[in-house]
């Protein structure tokens, strides 16, 4: 998951906290991050559906007014993800003491070239 995927990601879980459900504008999305267009919204959401993150529950419909509905999406959490695609998480969970919503690197994945040298 790159940057851009984890932070509309984890937006649209915060959103959709109490249903688990997600009804998709890009437009209103787009005008919650400073900077961000429309398409770029979109894009990373097709991202994230192509990843597995996002999944259609229900596709937009045309409406009377020729304007069509909201898809709707389910953000799928870390471990639905996982069990979806076995062997694909490159992060391991914390130990069971710690708060279970952080995520520590595999050993070697963390690379800083250079820049933490004194």
């Amino acid at each position: 998951m790159t940057l851009k995927e984890f932070g509309l990601w984890n937006s649209l879980r915060s959103v959709s906290h109490n249903s688990g459900l997600i009804h998709f504008d890009g437009r209103q999305i787009a005008t919650q991050f400073h900077g961000v267009s429309k398409s770029t919204i979109y894009r990373v959401r097709d991202s994230l559906l192509t990843g597995g993150w996002l999944v259609m529950s229900k596709g937009p419909k045309k409406m009377a007014t020729v304007i069509y509905s909201s898809a709707e999406y389910q953000a799928l959490s870390h471990d639905e993800w996982a069990k979806l695609h076995p062997g694909l998480c490159n992060v391991e969970w914390m130990p069971t003491n710690a708060p279970t919503n952080q995520l520590v690197p595999r050993a070697g994945q963390i690379q800083s070239h250079g820049r933490d040298r004194s």
